[in-house]
């Protein structure tokens, strides 16, 4: 008898656990999107945001230009990605056709390395609204690190054709050129995104990488 307590411990939080995953289910199934949705918002913040009070999905559903505020979606450990990831999927089945779970989903997935299937999610969210310049940059991003960059170069010119006041995407953009040894066209990025954005360091770090290769000490 003693033997078996080991496996009955272990079926027991096996079944707890199972539980718990059923009761969140239920709970967003049941209505509760919102509170769900700021929750993972707020996992995949949390280096940055600590117990808001900030309705984040009401925000994002009420002004279109909400999505272009400034986050850095960056967490405080693997364990918030992870979790932020399971909430946004949950809320994917629950709202298939609401393209923001995907794009946090795709988010919190290339933080944790899984590259395909963040450009899974980003597919997803561009499917449902093309009109969405930051799933197209985040995409973008994703393919660069895929070395995929021609297709990276597509998106980030999609973005800006959609919203070309994003100083961000300009020297993201700039980056792949710079990768490509296009280092006049990815000069011109960065003097576009610096002039969006004259505090922009990082456009200034990466002009001055271009300037160097282009032989311009000055």
């Amino acid at each position: 008898m003693e033997n078996n307590l080991p496996q009955i411990a272990t079926t027991q939080k096996l079944a707890s656990r199972v539980g718990q995953q059923l009761a969140i289910t239920n709970k967003i199934l049941f209505g509760d999107i919102e509170d769900s949705f700021n929750q993972a918002f707020c996992l995949l913040n949390s280096k940055h945001i600590k117990n808001s009070n900030e309705n984040f999905y009401l925000n994002f559903e009420l002004n279109k230009d909400y999505k272009k505020n400034y986050f850095k979606y960056e967490a405080e450990c693997e364990k918030d990605y992870i979790e932020a990831k399971n909430i946004f999927s949950r809320i994917i089945i629950v709202k298939p056709h609401y393209s923001l779970p995907y794009m946090f989903c795709g988010i919190a997935k290339y933080r944790l390395k899984d590259f395909t299937g963040a450009l899974s999610d980003y597919n997803k969210a561009i499917e449902i609204d093309p009109s969405c310049a930051k799933a197209y940059n985040n995409r973008g991003y994703i393919k660069k690190e895929m070395k995929d960059f021609t297709g990276a170069l597509s998106d980030y010119n999609k973005a800006i054709e959609i919203d070309p006041s994003c100083a961000k995407v300009y020297c993201n953009r700039g980056v792949v050129k710079y990768k490509i040894k296009n280092f006049t066209g990815a000069l011109s990025d960065y003097d576009k995104a610096i002039e969006i954005d004259p505090s922009f360091a990082k456009a200034y770090n990466n002009r001055g990488n271009a300037k160097q290769e282009m032989k311009d000490f000055t």
